[in-house]
């Protein structure tokens, strides 16, 4: 009796020891999510200052000097930590005095200098690279190229020229810098950045295969003013056209999206397509990474990331035709469909006929690259073209990458 007695009371003071363990782990877990007021009160604090800017006019005794916008961009993201930006900057950013600021006027030395001297006329040395990253992708996503350029090339220059330890590569892409640069025909500048590009593809493998052959590309074309002239005649109607047949769809696209679009179908029409058959392959292959990033990726990618079976792209940068393939057709992964299921054409975009035409572009875009643009003959651009553009499955694809509208707002 006595023995079973002891038995019994040493397994109570094992059960709650138990309990005990399971309440501290308990309240360790809780302790996360536990709110500082002090904390709460800061951003509380924060987001009436913001919603104060937003309502209030420029000119107001109270409004805010450019030096107080930065420190409350910096506070945001400290909170929101992750780039593209929300909309929640876009009352501070707009009220920079540097937004505001005529820079299609500069040329470009100085769009090289522009950002740097802003930020020291301000005294302001306290953003992070990826503070500085998401101001170049604000820019450029409200179409303001010139703006862009000038942040994106102070990131190339305090990471690649300076080489700063604070100013990580991965956080200045240059291939977006490029493409801005031939957007506002900078012409010498562009055909720097393409030889940057092949230089560090050629040294180094810093740059993808996909940039280094989408740069020899580009340096063709910016090597001869006639084409561009040429080109941006054909680029202004083939805009009015879109405008007129696709211009429901083009204004949702995203403004990288969109200028990829349009050079897309300028390079699938004659004699542009004959004249270097990959660079329509090239754009409409690019044009589908940069509407899958900025419509799907970047605002799922943290339930994308518990889910997908590789590796994504580094941070700010698209994901490969392979890689949305592998997203988007994987064998059996639930967790990716429900991602998926919140697009406008779900069911489609899901389907084998969405598909067979992706993996026809990614074969085609891998196989101009490697051969390289002029072992790419005109016949397989024609193939390629016939399936996806002609077709109008890119337009469908596209359209199906959108969110889906609520039932409540049809």
């Amino acid at each position: 009796m006595r023995q079973k007695t002891s038995r019994l009371l040493t397994h109570a003071v094992s059960f709650l020891s138990l309990e005990l363990d399971m309440d501290k782990e308990l309240q360790q877990f809780l302790e996360q999510f536990r709110v500082d007021p002090e904390e709460e009160q800061k951003t509380q604090e924060l987001y009436n200052r913001i919603q104060q800017i937003s309502r209030g006019s420029p000119e107001t005794p109270d409004a805010p000097s450019d030096r107080e916008l930065l420190v409350l961009i910096s506070r945001l993201f400290s909170m929101e930590g992750s780039t593209p930006f929300s909309k929640q900057y876009d009352p501070l950013i707009e009220r920079l005095s540097f937004t505001n600021q005529d820079l299609n006027a500069l040329d470009a030395d100085g769009l090289k200098t522009a950002w740097r001297s802003f930020l020291k006329e301000n005294e302001w040395d306290s953003f992070i690279a990826p503070e500085h990253l998401g101001m170049a992708e604000w820019y450029e996503s409200h179409s303001m190229t010139s703006h862009a350029i000038a942040v994106y090339e102070y990131l190339y220059l305090r990471s690649f020229v300076e080489m700063n330890d604070d100013m990580p590569r991965d956080f200045c892409d240059i291939s977006t810098l490029l493409m801005l640069c031939k957007e506002r025909k900078l012409l010498h500048r562009a055909r720097y950045f393409c030889e940057v590009i092949e230089d560090l593809y050629l040294a180094d493998k810093i740059v993808s295969l996909e940039d280094y052959a989408d740069a020899v590309l580009i340096k063709k074309v910016v090597n001869s003013y006639a084409i561009l002239e040429t080109l941006d005649s054909d680029k202004r109607s083939i805009t009015d056209r879109l405008n007129l047949e696709k211009g429901k769809l083009l204004h949702v696209l995203h403004p990288r999206t969109q200028s990829l679009v349009i050079d897309a179908t300028v390079w699938s029409s004659e004699p542009w397509r004959k004249l270097e058959p990959a660079t329509a392959i090239l754009y409409w292959a690019k044009a589908i990474e940069a509407e899958f990033r900025f419509k799907v990726y970047e605002p799922n990618q943290r339930h994308i990331n518990q889910y997908q079976t590789f590796e994504g792209p580094p941070k700010g940068k698209n994901c490969t035709l392979g890689q949305i393939s592998k997203l988007l057709y994987p064998s059996s992964n639930l967790g990716l469909k429900t991602v998926f299921a919140r697009l406008q054409d779900a069911a489609w975009i899901i389907s084998q006929e969405a598909r067979n035409p992706l993996e026809t572009l990614q074969k085609h875009r891998n196989q101009s690259a490697h051969a390289g643009s002029s072992s790419y003959t005109p016949r397989e651009s024609q193939r390629c073209l016939r399936e996806i553009y002609e077709s109008g499955w890119i337009w469908r694809f596209l359209q199906a990458l959108q969110p889906a509208i609520p039932r409540g707002l049809k």
